[in-house]
């Protein structure tokens, strides 16, 4: 995160938001507290806000954990970005991570023209991880799924907390 054109911003994300003018190409949310994400992170509202952020092209990508098999907090969160954002993207990681990342733009954008770009990534140190996530990422399209987290109703702890359980359950 030091790339001379990266302009890295670590600060709560809402209060930031909500406090900053500009316009970004790329929108970042990484904000886990193992296993746990503010709920206010999480929401249409703040999706929003960052929307208004966002470069005409811009894309705002958010790091969601999940088990190899629950899935639920990632339908959550591209379900919420899918009310906001006209366009939703889904990779998985491969490797010793289970995480997706939900990617949410307006611009111009399809599983093709995504995996056009990222094959095009000149940087050497960014092409190894790009491979890996083409083959074995599960690239796909995001869509409304009829979960939409508010500000008034955003159960991301409860439903974590389910996770768990249900992980703890079948490894038993």
């Amino acid at each position: 995160m030091t790339e001379p054109n990266l302009r890295v911003t670590v600060a709560d994300g809402r209060y930031w938001m909500a406090t900053q003018a500009g316009k970004y190409d790329l929108i970042l949310v990484d904000a886990y507290r193992q296993p746990y994400i503010p709920f206010y992170l999480t929401t249409k509202e703040f999706f929003q806000n960052a929307r208004e952020h966002l470069a005409p092209d811009g894309v705002l990508a958010v790091n969601v954990g999940r088990t190899q098999t629950d899935y639920r907090l990632v339908d959550a969160l591209s379900g919420t970005l899918s009310a906001v954002f006209s366009k939703t993207f889904i990779i998985d990681t491969a490797g010793r991570f289970n995480n997706s990342v939900v990617f949410a733009t307006d611009a111009p954008a399809s599983l093709e023209l995504f995996r056009a770009r990222a094959e095009a990534e000149a940087n050497p140190k960014l092409q190894p991880i790009i491979r890996d996530a083409l083959a074995l990422g599960n690239l796909r399209r995001g869509r409304p799924n009829g979960i939409v987290f508010t500000d008034d109703l955003a159960p991301v702890e409860r439903l974590i907390d389910d996770i768990i359980v249900s992980y703890v359950r079948a490894t038993r």
